[in-house]
């Protein structure tokens, strides 16, 4: 124990920015939903699957070796079936990079680097959102780094002790993503250059020692070759080709995207690269061996012959240029930025850079982004789980992403049908006994946008009676307007006398387009969460009143204006009505409230009236 804390003492630096790497990465793991690409690794890794299964899986869906999806299984049974674990798998790659990149960065140049490069990784947002995401990108980057590590003492030290260790961290590389194949072909083009000039190196047994590495990778690797068959035969993606722009918006992404951040690192750079070009030196077998000179050399070849292999291939049939598949050279931006920092002679310089970059990251991801309470993957959890507690009737689930909806409503023994939105009315259309109430439900941003003869039937026969709008994701309850409650004239007259002015809301949008009446806004019930609350419009005169069909609408920003100590993200409601469907006049509106889990209604007059000519 006594050891223990001696060595915490000495490394004290190091653990707490590895203390604060954890935390940053840990906290609010779960808050978001599994997005599209977690939930394929949820599903392909499911303890549920027999071996032959998870083969197949993997053949059909994935693009990865089959090592992190391995180390997911083994995790579940331990740990249990959760997106919790899934995800933290990833904190403790991105932990192992921060750690690694220490390393490698205190043996290229010095300790403080080290740990001025582990410090930017720590507190690097794009490093912290990969490491709360259940896929291999934070395991690939912990690999890469190690497999570089290994390399510098293969190179310094070709022994049998440094053969195997660089042969095993090149197996686990290629275990872990195909991009690590372009990544040891950087490795190999470095050794062929530090040996072509270092001429009596270049020996037989040397060869033979980088044969052996080789060979350790290759047999590491062969599980994995039916797979990378697979991939080499695909000559279509859906990733764009690279524009003018598109670098330099993927750098941005890697540096936190925040204007003010990338302004202190840019005059780095620029200081970093003035240092190093005037550092003297020629190509020479002595210089080489120089420490400088060494490490300018692994950061070049690292990065270069990687990006230009990708843009060649980008510009050919198949477009790579997307982020995390450039998550090996994150390393050598950090190395850089480290790097320049610690040639800064003036310590009081130094110290403010350090401290201004420290600071404007947090202030990014914790207020200017709110990174740690903002939705920005897809809502597949949130818009299944208002169907699971909303569908009493158990009325049939449509949906065309079944395949990832499934994982949400498996565990509910709930079964989705697979079909398009349109082909469900066309069904209806062709036989009216199917003219049923139901769900539909889709996510990753695919819009509720059906074409005019279907809207058409739609107004005829259903009303919306439940929705959930949320990020790139929908809900919406479909149910026949025969089945709706209806509101008595006298109970209607009974709730506008009263008035209830204890309602507090707004009309945003109140405007007529040619026919169509628009109206959105919110409704709330103080203290009373606006998901307990159905809200509809009521437009009415002296001859008699229409319940509007009133759609919900989150509206998180009522939720911020009230302090959030409730939750009215559910409050919005929007409506467009034709009014071709009711009488000439002139018209009042009024918001109608009731609350589910006490059976109560209320109304509120608002100021809003019009008159229909149509």
């Amino acid at each position: 124990m006594k050891r223990f804390l001696k060595k915490i003492v000495e490394n004290k630096w190091l653990f707490l920015i590895l203390a604060i790497a954890f935390f940053l990465r840990i906290y609010h793991l779960d808050f978001q939903s599994l997005w599209m690409d977690e939930i394929y690794t949820m599903n392909i890794s499911s303890p549920d699957l027999t071996f032959k299964q998870f083969h197949e899986e993997m053949i059909l869906r994935e693009g990865f070796p089959y090592l992190y999806f391995l180390l997911l299984k083994i995790m579940y049974f331990f740990f249990g079936y959760t997106s919790f674990v899934a995800r933290f798998l990833s904190v403790i790659g991105g932990l192992l990079a921060v750690f690694l990149i220490y390393k490698i960065a205190k043996k290229l140049v010095d300790y403080q680097t080290g740990l001025i490069a582990a410090l930017l990784l720590a507190i690097n947002e794009y490093q912290i959102y990969i490491s709360q995401d259940a896929r291999p990108y934070t395991l690939y980057l912990a690999a890469i780094i190690f497999s570089y590590y290994r390399l510098i003492f293969f190179i310094e030290k070709k022994d049998s002790k440094n053969t195997i260790y660089y042969g095993l961290s090149a197996g686990i590389l290629l275990n872990i993503n195909f991009f690590s194949l372009i990544n040891l072909l950087s490795q190999a083009i470095l050794i062929i250059i530090y040996f072509s000039i270092n001429k009596e190196i270049f020996l037989f047994k040397n060869i033979k020692k980088f044969i052996i590495v080789l060979i350790i990778a290759a047999i590491m690797f062969l599980p994995n070759i039916d797979m990378l068959l697979k991939l080499l035969q695909m000559n279509n993606f859906w990733v764009e080709r690279p524009n003018s722009d598109s670098f330099n918006l993927m750098f941005k992404e890697f540096l936190g995207n925040y204007e003010l951040t990338i302004f202190i690192i840019t005059p780095i750079l620029i200081y970093f690269l003035a240092t190093i070009f005037n550092y003297k030196s020629s190509f020479t077998k002595e210089a080489l061996v120089k420490k400088v000179n060494f490490s300018i050399l692994i950061l070049f070849t690292w990065i270069f012959v990687f990006m230009l292999f990708l843009i060649i291939r980008s510009y050919g049939d198949v477009s790579l240029i997307l982020s995390r598949y450039f998550t090996s050279i994150i390393p050598v931006v950090i190395l850089v930025i480290a790097w320049g920092i610690s040639c800064i002679k003036n310590q009081i310089a130094k110290t403010i850079v350090l401290f201004s970059l420290a600071t404007l990251t947090f202030t990014n991801i914790f207020y200017a982004k709110n990174y740690y309470n903002t939705t920005n993957k897809s809502q597949f959890r949130e818009a299944s789980n208002h169907i699971l507690k909303n569908n009493t009737n158990k009325d049939c689930i449509f949906t065309t992403q079944k395949y990832w909806f499934d994982y949400y409503f498996r565990s509910n023994n709930v079964d989705l049908k697979e079909k398009k939105f349109e082909d469900v009315i066309q069904e209806m259309i062709k036989d009216t006994t199917k003219i049923k109430s139901f769900w539909y439900i889709e996510g990753h941003g695919k819009q509720f946008q059906p074409e005019e003869n279907i809207k058409l039937f739609m107004n005829k026969y259903f009303y919306v009676d439940s929705n959930f709008d949320g990020f790139q994701s929908w809900a919406k309850h479909f149910e026949l307007k025969s089945n709706k409650k209806q509101l008595s004239y006298d109970a209607f007259n009974r709730l506008k006398k009263l008035n209830d002015i204890t309602i507090e809301s707004n009309i945003d949008v109140f405007e007529i387009n040619n026919n169509t009446l628009h109206i959105y806004g919110w409704a709330i019930e103080k203290d009373i969460p606006s998901e307990d609350i159905k809200t509809e419009i009521i437009i009415y005169n002296e001859r008699g009143f229409y319940v509007l069909p009133t759609e919900e609408r989150t509206r998180k920003d009522v939720t911020i204006s009230k302090n959030n100590k409730i939750n009215y993200d559910s409050s919005g409601f929007e409506t467009l009505f034709l009014l071709t469907e009711i009488p000439k006049g002139n018209y009042k509106t009024g918001i109608y409230l009731y609350n589910k889990s006490k059976n109560k209604e209320k109304f509120k007059i608002t100021d809003k009236v019009f008159k229909n000519n149509y």
